[in-house]
């Protein structure tokens, strides 16, 4: 008896475990964009394509700027004089390719503002990250909030004090380094000039978690760039309403990172059930709202475009981030960091040859259709779940069935 009572309280003891450190992680994930909401009821539709032009265009940048070195610096030992250098050149080559592409920004000032904003966005996301990974959760959630408080400092700041957001943007992320920068020194220590190891790692890293992420940015990109302003704040407003989506499932995959667990398919089945239960809830509930409860939406918004869009893209991505989140978790807890080389390869491949593929198919002619634009990326970004499932999933259910 006293047996099964010591076993129930340890139960009940990692479950409430489990679901604080779910409501930190999840919550930290949800403030950190919901300026993307919020600015849509505080700004006009022309600040409101302004900022997600900078934000975006920004992302961009950010995603090759870190290029999976979040990862490669709990794998090997590689110091922060190497991390900062790495990161620096990364970001001056990614704003150098994307200004030679598209020309995103003509104003130096500009330029320079989403360059240090995002420099400093990949440096501390980098170390902050790894506080996660160790387990040190409490570090990360003050950090996580941390930010997001200076990122919604965006909004009285433009709004009540007509501030330059192009001033702002820097200025946000340089703090937040700065903030975090006594703890990113004292669990760095390592003094390894191993910036090759940090490339290697890191580049197969980022084909396997920022190849998915790019496509997500890309056509935020190119509808705040390209598309009437109309459709592509009602696009990118949809986005963000289908974001939290995506945040259900990065707190699920950070649930499995910061796992003690060794039963790998327990925790992926588990995390797999919970998951679909989490995002068909707020899918219902979210398009229950926009089409019965119009007040909800901004005046910044075409409400019908809104709802057209909104009703389209989150088939797609409800479907995707169910599957998706689950499997990465298992991949980067789990799986054995050949499948990982595996599945960046592979990655590898399909970025090279799926942009000639469309091309050829396409003939060129210029994308000016949102749903058009949809199936293009929902195509690439499941391409890539069926290869990264494939690889991760196959030898196992062959040396089961064995």
């Amino acid at each position: 008896m006293k047996s099964n009572f010591s076993i129930q309280k340890i139960f009940s003891v990692e479950i409430s475990d489990t679901f604080q450190r779910f409501v930190l992680i999840g919550s930290t994930i949800f403030s950190n964009k919901l300026i993307l909401i919020l600015i849509a009821y505080f700004f006009s539709g022309v600040q409101y394509n302004t900022f997600n032009k900078a934000y975006y265009t920004a992302s961009i940048l950010i995603l090759f700027g870190t290029l999976g070195f979040d990862f490669a610096i709990n794998r090997i030992n590689t110091s922060f004089k190497m991390i900062v250098l790495g990161v620096t050149l990364n970001v001056i080559a990614a704003l150098a390719i994307l200004f030679f592409i598209s020309d995103p920004f003509t104003n130096f000032y500009q330029l320079i503002s989403i360059f240090i904003y995002s420099l400093f966005a990949c440096l501390g996301g980098i170390f902050t990250f790894q506080h996660l990974f160790q387990g040190r959760i409490k570090t990360y959630v003050v950090l996580m909030f941390t930010n997001a408080l200076l990122h919604l400092m965006i909004i009285p700041f433009i709004t009540l004090l007509k501030a330059d957001i192009f001033l702002l943007f820097p200025l946000i992320t340089l703090t937040w380094f700065l903030i975090g920068y006594p703890g990113f020194l004292k669990y760095n220590k390592a003094k390894g000039e191993n910036l090759a190891a940090l490339y290697k790692l890191g580049v197969s890293t980022f084909m396997i978690n920022s190849a998915v992420s790019l496509a997500l940015v890309a056509d935020k990109y190119i509808v705040n760039h390209y598309f009437p302003i109309d459709t592509a704040n009602a696009y990118t407003f949809s986005w963000g309403l289908i974001v939290p989506l995506l945040y259900l499932g990065n707190v699920v995959e950070k649930l499995i990172y910061s796992s003690t667990s060794r039963d790998a398919f327990r925790i992926f089945r588990k995390s797999l059930i919970v998951l679909l239960m989490l995002v068909v809830s707020y899918s219902v509930l979210l398009l229950a709202a926009v089409n019965f409860l119009p007040a909800v939406i901004p005046n910044s918004i075409n409400s019908i475009r809104l709802v057209q869009i909104l009703s389209f893209m989150i088939t797609g991505y409800a479907l995707f981030v169910v599957i998706n989140f689950p499997v990465n978790g298992y991949l980067f807890k789990f799986a054995e960091t050949t499948k990982q080389k595996s599945v960046a390869a592979a990655y590898l491949v399909t970025i090279i040859i799926f942009p000639i593929a469309f091309f050829l198919i396409n003939g060129g002619t210029e994308i000016t259709n949102y749903r058009t634009l949809l199936l293009l990326i929902w195509s690439f970004i499941f391409l890539l779940l069926i290869i990264k499932t494939v690889v991760v999933f196959l030898p196992v259910a062959k040396s089961v069935q064995l």
